[in-house]
């Protein structure tokens, strides 16, 4: 009973701390300081977790600030919108990505040393930008906060970790084991297997166990 109570305390203190955070955001954008409301919902999304009521009202609240002023263009026409598109929805960033993509990153390199140590960034959009600046063969060393934690990378030894030994090996014994005995088994454990470099990417995984992943695909698939 007594652990019954601790949790509904700690849901009710959760909750004022969220309804709070609300109403100062909602008062922040009745007065006009529309940056700083921003810079408090990004706080929040940028959180491990957030309970789904909440992280729905603060991603709707994003939503109504930070929109596509020219959302008949393809792209993105400089680094501010860019940066800001970043911040945004799924389509602000796919869209920010794609104008990255096209651009002389050379040209950008203060910008981007910015944006790939945000903390409050997804992951995925860093680490495809470092598949950008890879792809310019840009060669010079740059710091960026991934996976928990900053590192510095020289972009010149980066590896595109599907290109690797270490998963090319993996891929082929994956294939030996799977490939006739059971080809839906194999699927799923190159997904993992795409999943597991990603996830370390920019740093390498040197040595890949094929029967770990095969051991870890079952797990998921006994708990179904």
């Amino acid at each position: 009973m007594k652990y019954v109570k601790i949790l509904r305390y700690e849901r009710i203190r959760m909750n004022n701390y969220y309804e709070t955070c609300l109403k100062t955001i909602q008062s922040l954008i009745s007065d006009g300081n529309r940056s700083e409301a921003l810079q408090m919902i990004d706080e929040e999304l940028s959180m491990p977790y957030v309970p789904q009521d909440y992280l729905n009202q603060f991603e709707s609240l994003r939503d109504s600030l930070r929109i596509d002023k020219k959302p008949h263009q393809k792209y993105f026409e400089s680094m501010d919108e860019i940066v800001e598109g970043l911040r945004g929805n799924d389509l602000l960033q796919q869209k920010s990505l794609m104008s990255l993509e096209r651009m002389n990153l050379r040209a950008e390199l203060d910008d981007l040393k910015e944006i790939l140590l945000d903390e409050k960034l997804p992951d995925w959009i860093k680490k495809q930008i470092l598949f950008f600046l890879m792809g310019q063969n840009i060669n010079q060393s740059v710091e960026v906060y991934v996976n928990g934690s900053k590192h510095t990378i020289n972009i010149a030894t980066l590896e595109n970790p599907i290109e690797s030994q270490a998963y090319q090996k993996c891929i082929l014994e994956l294939r030996d084991a799977l490939e006739s005995w059971n080809p839906s088994l194999l699927i799923l454990c190159v997904a993992e297997l795409d999943q597991r470099v990603m996830d370390s990417f920019p740093l390498s995984l040197t040595t890949l166990d094929a029967q770990d992943i095969i051991d870890t695909v079952n797990g998921y698939l006994n708990t179904i």
